[in-house]
């Protein structure tokens, strides 16, 4: 039990720090103020599909970690990582709705669950290899 929460924690940690580092070394190599959430602070379109299209290496990173932290069977735990994930992107359309686009915010979540699940697959796929190999 203790270690599924840690893994969800570390998970969510994960994608928070990870959207944090990318956000703050695109905010000074462009040389402008950023926000650790949003948008709209960015200069033009190639920098917004830069950053959203990074979601999906943050979440497959996150379910990497949480697949290696939890036990065996970790379909709980992926599961209430895309709890929380799915709330986090309902949080932020409930605060930052009027200034930041709807596509954002739909595509932004759906690329987080599903590098989640990209994640969660390939940990299968080898674990799967493996026990293949030592029998």
């Amino acid at each position: 039990m203790i270690r599924s929460i840690s893994a969800i924690f570390i998970g969510q940690l994960t994608i928070i720090l990870l959207n944090s580092i990318v956000r703050m070394a695109v905010g000074l190599y462009l040389g402008i103020e950023f926000t650790l959430s949003g948008i709209t602070y960015l200069p033009g379109f190639p920098w917004e599909v830069l950053i959203v299209a990074l979601s999906v290496v943050y979440g497959f990173i996150a379910g990497i970690l949480l697949c290696l932290i939890s036990t065996d069977n970790s379909r709980l735990e992926i599961l209430g990582l895309t709890l929380i994930i799915t709330g986090v992107g309902l949080f932020d359309y409930y605060y930052l709705g009027a200034s930041e686009p709807l596509w954002y915010f739909l595509i932004n979540t759906g690329l987080l669950i599903a590098g989640l699940f990209l994640s969660y697959r390939y940990m299968k796929t080898n674990d799967n290899i493996l026990e293949q190999k030592i029998s």
